[in-house]
């Protein structure tokens, strides 16, 4: 059961516990004050005995009163979606809750009762009554507040400082592993060297130009290094057949997309990958697979990479035919914008490529 904070928790009938002004000489708030001072203190202070596992404050919770801690431990605790973390721990002489006397905010994190300990506590009315009785007291608290908040923000910078560092060092260890598996399946299918690499750059350079996020932009990096990773379900024999397909043998190929999602889809950091992985067959038109999505019902992430995808391969070798010029490759991809492609999308992919600079003379 946590202490019931009150806006008239200082009024006439709350009977204050007699504090005394050495009592206030250990608490880091008052050190360095006059006796005389702390005297004009002390009588505002209500004494709290507070058990082990009682929460003090709650966070989201309206505050009226600042603490400072006479004896025991306290644990900060800020609440995630899921539970409570410890954030911090105050010890004898510390104080929290001053923000309570600054704004009407609600409490920003929970304190708890780490040990059977003894709080004072100053609230809003009563530190009104110091401020308006001897404010130079209440300015000496009031600056005291405000270096404890200039540390917090200190404490808080750099703690996002490290955790930022440590976020970018484990992206790149993503990526790089990400990049390792692209290459692997690249080596499996010996007709597409490098392929994964190039369309996930070209894909990204399209985004960019079209101004989405950069969270957008990084699932496209991520989803087109990753596109063809079902088809590791794919039998050798299917994958490397140098001749036209069966019709067994297509229905079985265009499972990977499905595949893929499947061995993904229980990755939290590449959850949103996903649309690629599982939509970069389907065709504007609503004839591809393995759902038959039809025009922006297709993610705009799967619309892009169909169309670098495609380039990709009409303008690479491979050993049943010769690749295809730019000029043709784009002619290839207009004639199927529509069907295929998504018509606005291929417009900006050719410029991005730079397709006015090679027309013919």
């Amino acid at each position: 059961m946590g202490i019931q904070e009150s806006p008239n928790m200082n009024s006439k009938n709350n009977i204050k516990s007699h504090i005394l002004a050495e009592d206030l000489s250990r608490i880091q708030m008052f050190q360095d004050m006059t006796n005389s001072e702390l005297e004009e203190i002390a009588p505002l202070l209500n004494k709290l005995d507070v058990s082990e596992g009682t929460y003090v404050i709650s966070e989201g919770e309206p505050g009226f009163s600042v603490f400072f801690i006479f004896s025991g431990v306290m644990q900060v605790l800020a609440r995630t979606s899921r539970t409570e973390h410890p954030v911090n721990i105050l010890r004898e002489g510390d104080f929290f809750g001053e923000m309570a006397v600054l704004d009407r905010l609600p409490r920003s994190a929970s304190i708890r009762a780490l040990s059977d300990s003894i709080l004072f506590e100053l609230g809003k009315d009563d530190f009104y009554v110091l401020f308006g009785k001897h404010p130079k007291i209440a300015q000496i608290i009031l600056e005291r507040f405000s270096e404890r908040m200039r540390q917090t923000m200190t404490d808080l910078e750099y703690q996002l400082e490290t955790l930022e560092t440590a976020n970018s060092e484990l992206l790149e260890t993503y990526d790089v592993t990400l990049e390792a598996l692209s290459k692997a399946l690249d080596l499996r299918d010996a007709d597409t060297d490098d392929h994964s690499h190039r369309v996930s750059d070209l894909a990204c350079r399209i985004a960019a130009y079209l101004g989405l996020s950069p969270k957008i932009i990084r699932s496209i990096k991520q989803g087109a290094m990753l596109h063809d990773v079902g088809k590791i379900g794919v039998p050798d024999a299917i994958l490397r057949k140098p001749g036209a397909l069966t019709e067994e043998e297509r229905a079985l190929m265009q499972n990977h997309p499905m595949w893929g999602y499947e061995m993904l889809k229980d990755i939290p950091f590449l959850s949103s990958v996903l649309p690629l992985i599982l939509y970069h067959h389907e065709k504007f038109d609503g004839s591809g697979y393995p759902e038959g999505l039809k025009g922006e019902k297709i993610p705009i992430e799967a619309r892009i990479f169909a169309i670098v995808d495609a380039y990709d391969a009409m303008t690479s070798d491979r050993p049943y035919r010769s690749r295809m010029s730019m000029l043709d490759a784009f002619k290839e991809l207009d004639r199927c914008a529509g069907t295929h492609f998504d018509p606005k999308l291929v417009k900006d992919f050719k410029k991005v490529m730079g397709y006015d600079t090679i027309l013919p003379d």
